[in-house]
C-alpha cells in the first residue's frame, strides 16, 4: 500500500488475481525495443493529465498515515455553508502536534503542506504565504486528548483495497 500522497505518480498499482507466469518472456527483446524508442525520442514521462489519472487510480491503494488520521480528526474541508479559517501549514502542524505529539514526530510544516494539498484541502496564496481553508472538527479540538480519529475510510475504495489485500495475502499463503 502507498503511504506518500505526493509520490504515487511513480507507481502503477494493479491487483494481482493469480500467479504470474514469467516463463517465455524475452527480456533482451523488451530492453532492445525500449532502447530504440528512447533513442528515437519517444516520450517516457507522464504529462500532468496522465499523472492526475494515475494518482486517482492509485487512491484505492493508499494507507492513511498517522499524520493524516490526526489531521482528519481535527480539521476538515469546508462545505458551502461553513465558516472556515485560513491557517498556515505551520499553524495546523502546531495544533496537531499539541493534539497528538507521537503521530507528528516524524513530520514538519513542509510535509504538512504537501499532505494538506494531497487530501484535498484548498490552498490560497496570500502576500504572507500560503494558507489553507479548514474547519475545526469539534471532536478533534487540539487539547481534548483521548479523542479517536474517525474510523471511516478516507475514500470509498480504501475499504475494498484493504479487503483485496487480505484476499491476495490469503492466496499467497495458499500458493506458498
Amino acid at each position: 500500500l502507498l503511504t506518500d500522497p505526493t509520490g504515487s505518480r511513480r507507481f502503477l498499482c494493479v491487483e494481482v488475481e493469480h500467479k504470474i507466469d514469467c516463463t517465455d518472456i524475452d527480456h533482451a527483446q523488451i530492453f532492445a525495443q525500449l532502447k530504440v524508442e528512447l533513442l528515437s525520442g519517444e516520450r517516457y514521462w507522464f504529462n500532468k493529465e496522465e499523472e492526475r489519472e494515475l494518482q486517482q487510480h492509485n487512491q484505492a491503494f493508499y494507507r492513511q498515515t498517522p499524520m493524516e488520521e490526526v489531521l482528519r480528526a481535527c480539521y476538515r474541508c469546508p462545505e458551502e455553508e461553513d465558516r472556515y479559517e485560513l491557517l498556515s501549514a505551520a499553524d495546523i502542524f502546531k495544533d496537531l502536534k499539541k493534539y497528538n505529539p507521537a503521530a507528528m514526530r516524524s513530520a514538519n510544516p513542509n510535509v504538512m503542506a504537501q499532505v494538506l494539498v494531497a487530501v484535498g484541502i484548498e490552498r490560497k496564496h496570500t502576500k504572507w504565504g500560503n494558507v489553507y481553508k479548514v474547519v475545526k472538527n469539534r471532536q478533534g479540538e487540539p487539547g481534548e486528548g483521548g479523542v479517536k480519529p474517525p474510523s471511516s475510510p478516507r475514500n470509498p475504495h480504501e475499504q475494498s483495497a484493504r479487503n483485496r489485500l487480505k484476499e491476495v495475502e490469503a492466496r499467497t499463503e495458499q500458493i506458498g
